[in-house]
């Protein structure tokens, strides 16, 4: 229903283009769940009525979401949410592109916990975190899977005082960052990345299948909400499965990247 949407309104007067506007709104409603993964998005007429728009740029919009790695046309039916999770891969897919490959290109990303468990910090983690040398933090390792191939490995580290049940949560089905925002009402707001490339070290290459030494991106995530630290990341996606590809709209005015 109607009342159910997040009913933000689209500013013709911004700069902004009317239809980067309207893929920030259908995104946040994706993200909220409001719009399901496996679901249909409403039609172009629906969405152009709403928006007051014509269809040229409802179309643009939904590009815009196709590039995101967010929804997908099925002829005779329309525009659907991928079926995806939360935590990462969504982040991972703004500035990482699989290779131009129509085996693996489209397919559907599936992940599996290989471990958790609570560590004494090595030194980058426990300084990104700014823990003291004697605090704890989870450790969560993650493989992603396109068609039964190891593509990405994330490691994720989050003190234990910020979350302490978290082990005994189920984090394949819960999204943490919802356990921060429905739980102890932190708001994830500030999410800064540093992207790399890197070999891969005896651990990583044993989760990818791939020889030790083997290219690799490495990007490397702190999460905050307002000032407070929740999490650092690592994240590492394999050389030979993903490119790094940056775009950007120019305006006399500003620039928007994706």
């Amino acid at each position: 229903m109607m009342k159910d949407k997040i009913m933000e309104k689209i500013n013709k007067k911004n700069k902004i283009p009317l239809y980067i506007q309207i893929q920030k709104i259908i995104k946040t409603r994706i993200e909220n769940n409001i719009y399901q993964k496996g679901t249909l998005i409403p039609s172009e007429n629906e969405l152009s009525k709403e928006f007051g728009v014509t269809r040229f740029t409802i179309r643009n919009a939904m590009k815009g979401l196709q590039k995101e790695d967010l929804i997908y046309t099925e002829k005779g039916k329309g525009s659907l949410v991928k079926k995806k999770f939360n935590n990462g891969i969504m982040a991972m897919n703004y500035f990482m592109k699989r290779v131009n490959n129509t085996n693996i290109a489209n397919c559907e990303l599936k992940f599996k916990i290989k471990s958790q468990k609570k560590i004494i910090c090595e030194e980058e983690i426990r300084k990104s975190l700014k823990l003291d040398i004697s605090e704890k933090a989870y450790e969560i390792v993650k493989v992603i899977f396109c068609k039964d191939i190891p593509e990405i490995v994330e490691m994720s580290y989050i003190p234990v005082d910020k979350i302490p049940e978290l082990l005994n949560k189920n984090i394949e089905k819960i999204s943490i960052n919802k356990i921060f925002e429905n739980k102890y009402n932190k708001k994830i707001n500030h999410v800064r990345e540093n992207i790399q490339p890197a070999v891969s070290d005896i651990k990583t290459s044993k989760l990818l299948g791939i020889k030790e030494n083997s290219p690799v991106f490495l990007t490397k995530r702190i999460t905050k909400s307002k000032e407070e630290i929740l999490e650092f990341k690592r994240i590492i996606a394999r050389g030979d499965r993903y490119i790094l590809k940056s775009e950007f709209i120019y305006n006399s005015n500003y620039y928007i990247y994706f």
